[in-house]
């Protein structure tokens, strides 16, 4: 009896965090989830947004959140393409497939 093989489900494997559409939202959330010296910075930089505290310039609160967030991001970025890369290198090796 002959069976088609490819009506069979494949088996490749997929270990990245992200995908493109949301890679932001998903990164951020993450990055404030996990890290509470973000949520620190957050909370200064927002308070410094009411008149009565502010200490210094709204915008110079901001920067090292801004800093610290884009480096993180890139970072998670680079192995999350590099999962990518190695998760695509392992689906496509050739492998025999038994049908009977």
């Amino acid at each position: 009896e002959y069976r088609d093989c490819r009506s069979y489900k494949g088996n490749a494997i997929s270990t990245t965090k992200y995908s493109p559409l949301t890679f932001i939202p998903m990164n951020l959330f993450q990055q404030f989830h996990s890290r509470a010296a973000n949520l620190y910075f957050l909370f200064l930089a927002l308070l410094n947004w009411v008149p009565v505290v502010e200490a210094f310039q709204k915008e110079i609160t901001m920067i090292p959140l801004v800093l610290v967030l884009t480096v993180i991001a890139i970072k998670d970025a680079l192995e999350d393409y590099r999962r990518y890369m190695f998760d695509k290198r392992i689906n496509n090796n050739t492998a025999k497939v038994y049908c009977g």
